[in-house]
C-alpha cells in the first residue's frame, strides 16, 4: 500500500494536532504551509518542515504533485478560503480522521473534515466540507453536520440534530435530540437546558 502524502495548511495548534493525528493514521506529512515565523507558538512538531508560507501552494505542488492538502484552522471564514485555495491548485482536500477515532461505516465525512482523537461519528450521521470534531465530540445517529461547522472538544451532538454551515458547538455542550443549531451560530447548552444561540464561529477548542 502507497502512503499518502500531506501537505497541512496552517501553523496553529490545531495543525499540531492535525499533523500528529495524520501521521499515526498512516499519512506521511511532508510539511506545512503558514504565514508566521517558526516558533513556540507554530506547529512545533518534530521533524515537522515549514514549507513557506500559504502564497507558496502552488510552488508546493509542483514539487509535490501527488500530495493532498488539508486546511488546518479552526476559524471557518479561513479554512473556507484555504480549502478553496487548495482546490483552485488542483489538490485533493485530504480528510483526516485519528486513528483512536470511532466512525460507522453507514456515516459519510465530507473532503477536508478533521475526526479528532476519541471522537464518535455514529450511524448514518452525516459530516460536510471542511468539518472540525475535535477530541472525544459525539455525533450521534442521523445528526447532519453543515460544512465547516466545528463541534469542539466533548461536545455531544445528538440524534436527527442539525449543526448549520460555520456554525461552533461550544466545548462539553450538548445538542438536544432534533434540535437545529442555526448557521455561523454557536450553542451553548447544559444538559437539556438550552441556554442561548450566538454568531460567534470561532471561540472554544
Amino acid at each position: 500500500m502507497i502512503a499518502r502524502a500531506l501537505v497541512v495548511l496552517g501553523g496553529g495548534g490545531h495543525a499540531a494536532v492535525v499533523i500528529e493525528e495524520a501521521t499515526r493514521a498512516g499519512f506521511v506529512v511532508l510539511g506545512y504551509l503558514d504565514d508566521g515565523e517558526p516558533g513556540p507558538r507554530h506547529a512545533r512538531v518534530d521533524g515537522m518542515v515549514h514549507l513557506g508560507r500559504l502564497g507558496d501552494l502552488a510552488l508546493v505542488r509542483r514539487r509535490h504533485p501527488h500530495a493532498e492538502v488539508h486546511a488546518a484552522v479552526g476559524a471557518a471564514e479561513l479554512r473556507d478560503a484555504w480549502l478553496a485555495a487548495a482546490e483552485a491548485a488542483g489538490a485533493t482536500l485530504a480528510t483526516v480522521v485519528a486513528a483512536s477515532a470511532q466512525v460507522s461505516p453507514s456515516a459519510s465525512i465530507g473532503p477536508g473534515s478533521f475526526v479528532g482523537p476519541r471522537a464518535v461519528i455514529a450511524a448514518r450521521a452525516s459530516l460536510g466540507r471542511g468539518v472540525l470534531v475535535n477530541t472525544a465530540a459525539v455525533i450521534e445517529h442521523d445528526v447532519v453536520v453543515d460544512d465547516l461547522a466545528h463541534v469542539a472538544s466533548g461536545a455531544v451532538v445528538c440524534g436527527g440534530a442539525r449543526v448549520g454551515r460555520s456554525a461552533h458547538v461550544a466545548a462539553g455542550s450538548t445538542v438536544p435530540v432534533g434540535m437545529v443549531v442555526p448557521a455561523a451560530g454557536s450553542a451553548r447548552i447544559q444538559g437539556s437546558t438550552h441556554q442561548g444561540v450566538r454568531s460567534d464561529p470561532t471561540s472554544g477548542s
